[in-house]
């Protein structure tokens, strides 16, 4: 798995690959967590993660469970801001799945924008 993972000044972009089929013996789950925690310790007003879907065409169960663990977080913690960037059709179920998550929350940490 490799994930393109850029520092901003307000905290982090990353950018998934076209095919997340990751295990759990990736890390995928504890590098996000690690990503959200040095996110969290910035400085600055409206903290802002970034994960950018707009290149991936296929998420895993698994890598769909732990972006989804990382979200619950975020809603609960506070702290950060994470927006979750999607384009065209190729992940219309797990983009469903995530509106779907974050309609069960009065949390406004997180929230879903669609590119053109």
């Amino acid at each position: 798995m490799s994930v393109d993972f850029n520092f901003t000044e307000k905290g982090a972009v990353l950018r998934f690959p076209p095919y997340m089929r990751t295990r759990v013996e990736d890390g995928l789950k504890e590098l996000l967590q690690t990503i959200v925690s040095s996110v969290r310790e910035i400085s600055t007003e409206n903290r802002s993660i970034e994960f950018d879907f707009t290149n991936t065409l296929v998420v895993n169960p698994y890598s769909a469970n732990s972006i989804f663990e990382i979200i619950e977080d975020v809603q609960t913690n506070n702290g950060v801001y994470l927006v979750l960037s999607f384009r065209g059709k190729h992940l219309k179920d797990f983009e469903i799945a995530v509106r779907k998550l974050l309609s069960r929350s009065d949390s406004k940490s997180v929230n879903v924008r669609k590119r053109k």
